[in-house]
């Protein structure tokens, strides 16, 4: 008999863990809540998590993840137990990438060929490795008018993409007016006068 009460009580409870167990895993209309095409209602909560193991991470690496920041009010980003980025919601820091991680880009699955580091304090450097970098500032899209700044490894070079190359400490309107400036013209004339400064 009291085996049989055993076991009678060993049933209904598997039943009552199986049944809370669907009761997470599928929604009201049966749908899984994390498989595709599930949505879950109200909030999905996580453990805040630590560098070694985040709060939110995934299966085929466990190392890599979500967690709450430090403070309780920001996010941080981890791979491999180190913080790659976070978000904090005030003005001073936003969205921030760890000191020792670029920001790049790369076109489709190639390896990034444009990276911003941090190279110190209140230092922003366009580097990848011995790969030359160049940076452009445009003055208007249409017709590819812009300023070209690069370093080939050995020289650093300032262009113009069109018209004159003008370096001056105008505080009116830089380099444009005043007889305080260098200019490079399309003739490639060196002058500091207005009139000779031709290809503006």
């Amino acid at each position: 008999m009291r085996r049989w009460l055993l076991a009678l009580t060993i049933a209904l409870g598997l039943a009552v863990l199986t049944a809370h167990a669907q009761e997470y895993y599928r929604g009201a209309g049966g749908t899984p809540f994390f498989s595709s095409g599930g949505v879950a209602s109200g909030q999905t909560l996580f453990a805040n998590g630590t560098a070694a193991a985040p709060g939110a991470a995934f299966a085929a690496n466990t190392n890599v993840g979500f967690n709450l920041g430090a403070d309780l009010l920001g996010g941080e980003i981890f791979a491999n137990s180190s913080r790659i980025a976070g978000w904090y919601p005030n003005s001073a820091l936003g969205f921030y990438i760890d000191s020792a991680m670029p920001l790049s880009w790369r076109s489709g699955a190639a390896n990034p060929d444009v990276l911003l580091y941090r190279d110190a304090a209140a230092v922003l450097a366009l580097r990848n490795g011995t790969t030359a970098q160049t940076f452009r500032v445009y003055g208007n899209a249409t017709g590819a008018k812009y300023l070209i700044l690069t370093h080939d490894g050995t020289n650093p070079t300032i262009d113009s993409s069109s018209g004159a190359l003008k370096l001056g400490t105008t505080a009116v309107t830089p380099a444009t007016t005043g007889t305080r400036f260098l200019c490079i013209s399309t003739a490639g004339v060196v002058t500091s006068s207005a009139s000779a400064c031709s290809g503006t």
